[in-house]
């Protein structure tokens, strides 16, 4: 059976009254499909392609009660690795030349993707 995903991309730092208006589209979002197709296998994320308080955890008071964490958010190199695979996270820092542990960011606007 095919597993569905739905992933919303969020910043770093969103604010609580953001956290409900997600958690409540990820919600109508599975209710949408399985209402179609009950037998159907629907995960849905927030996804936040980078951690600020790298190397630390991302733990944003926003988040406390408002997520099934493990289940409903992912986040830099979770977030990466899922959608890549194991060590994608690492192959995009070293492709602009960062560690994990970087404090800022380079400009990006020298940087093009070929899709």
């Amino acid at each position: 059976m095919e597993t569905y995903i739905y992933l919303i991309l969020k910043t770093a730092k969103p604010n609580i009254s953001n956290f409900k208006d997600f958690k409540r589209t990820l919600l109508e979002w599975v209710a949408i499909f399985l209402a179609k197709d009950p037998t159907a296998k629907v995960n849905s994320y927030i996804a936040i392609p980078y951690n600020p308080y790298e190397p630390e955890p991302y733990e944003r008071w926003t988040l406390k009660g408002m997520l099934d964490l493990p289940n409903e958010l992912k986040v830099a190199e979770e977030f990466w690795d899922f959608l890549g695979k194991d060590s994608a996270y690492s192959e995009i820092l070293k492709s602009i030349k960062l560690s994990p542990e970087s404090q800022s960011l380079p400009s990006l606007e020298h940087y093009s993707v070929k899709v």
